[in-house]
């Protein structure tokens, strides 16, 4: 998360560079984009792992493809049953 000083100094070059400012607006938006529930048909099938939903109202769960089981869930490796939307996983907070 971005502190206020951060926010202020992306805000004060948007308004002095139009250039700068477009960049990091696009930059914004671009994360943005790859936050959102997306169709699952888009997910990567690499193993990286993703947040997989399936429209049920349980919670998300963190999976990965396999190339023989297909989406399984990463704690306890059993199949996820007919997902129909993914997430990127975010990174983790650095360690201080």
């Amino acid at each position: 998360m971005p502190t206020q000083a951060e926010i202020e100094a992306a805000a004060k070059a948007m308004f002095e560079n139009w250039e700068l400012g477009l960049g990091i607006a696009k930059l914004g938006l671009e994360a943005a984009e790859r936050a959102r529930w997306q169709p699952i048909e888009t997910a990567p099938k690499d193993a990286t792992c993703v947040l997989l939903y399936d429209g049920d109202g349980a919670d998300p769960t963190v999976c990965f493809w396999h190339a023989i089981q297909g989406w399984t869930a990463r704690w306890d490796h059993e199949p996820f049953e007919e997902p129909t939307h993914w997430q990127p996983v975010t990174s983790p907070p650095e360690r201080k």
